[in-house]
């Protein structure tokens, strides 16, 4: 599938209760974009808040929670992928993780806000993954997460 290896520190996402957030709050984009898997476009069927652009959502959990927030995508090894909003990631390989040092990651307190728009089980995951995507823009939404290859 591709990707790279990533850290992450967050809340596995719940794609209906996203949907539902996204209709609640009026959080489409004003048109809709193809899906895009990485940076390239991907034919795989995708919730319906996958198949627009992500931007406005994740400023929304920006604002609601004020911290950066990041959507990773992660690939399992049976052709699936999970949805995580994140706290903390990295892809930067400088710095080598261990489980340790992924346990003392400290999650701010504002971010437990996500839960409830996620639906998730309540529990920050803290994930190493071989395979993923991550999805960061800043304010003028320009792409925070460069990939390694960049």
């Amino acid at each position: 599938m591709g990707g790279m290896a990533v850290v992450i520190v967050g809340y596995e996402a719940n794609d209906f209760a996203v949907d539902a957030h996204l209709e609640k709050y009026n959080l489409k984009p004003d048109t809709e974009e193809p899906s895009t898997y990485g940076d390239e476009l991907s034919t795989e069927p995708v919730p319906a808040w996958n198949r627009v652009n992500f931007k406005k959502l994740l400023r929304h959990f920006e604002e609601l929670t004020s911290t950066e927030v990041t959507l990773a995508r992660i690939d399992d090894f049976d052709g699936g992928n999970h949805d995580y909003f994140c706290c903390f990631a990295d892809c930067t390989y400088n710095f080598i993780w261990n489980c340790e040092d992924v346990m003392k990651q400290i999650v701010p307190e504002k971010f437990s806000e996500v839960m409830a728009p996620l639906s998730t089980d309540g529990i920050v995951k803290r994930v190493f993954a071989s395979r993923g995507f991550l999805f960061s823009y800043d304010s003028n939404g320009k792409r925070r997460v460069k990939s390694s290859a960049s």
